[in-house]
């Protein structure tokens, strides 16, 4: 999670709030290409060489991609399982050269 200051997100939101709902307005099929160009425009204005500012620009963009899964991703596995149950193992292993 971005952990900003409260009071520091509304500027922000308020920069970000026409490009997201411009995105949002383009066929999803368009979408996530747009999304890239926005990104990547951002990465390569804010992170130029060495590498050293290269590294940091993956540790950033590691860092989205796990927050994203943890709250968001995970919330929804959790649900599926409690509504199908786990994907169990195996209990036992076939011998070599048995039929099913």
């Amino acid at each position: 999670m971005p952990y900003i200051e409260a009071n520091a997100r509304p500027r922000l939101d308020d920069l970000m709030n026409p490009l997201i709902d411009y995105i949002m307005g383009l066929p999803l099929e368009q979408q996530d290409a747009y999304l890239d160009y926005v990104v990547t425009r951002m990465l390569k204005s804010l992170y130029a060489p060495p590498f050293f500012n290269f590294n940091r620009a993956i540790g950033v963009l590691n860092s989205i991609m796990l927050e994203y899964y943890r709250s968001e991703i995970g919330k929804y596995e959790e649900d599926k399982v409690k509504e199908h149950g786990e994907v169990k193992p195996r209990l036992k292993a076939r011998q070599s050269g048995s039929q099913p």
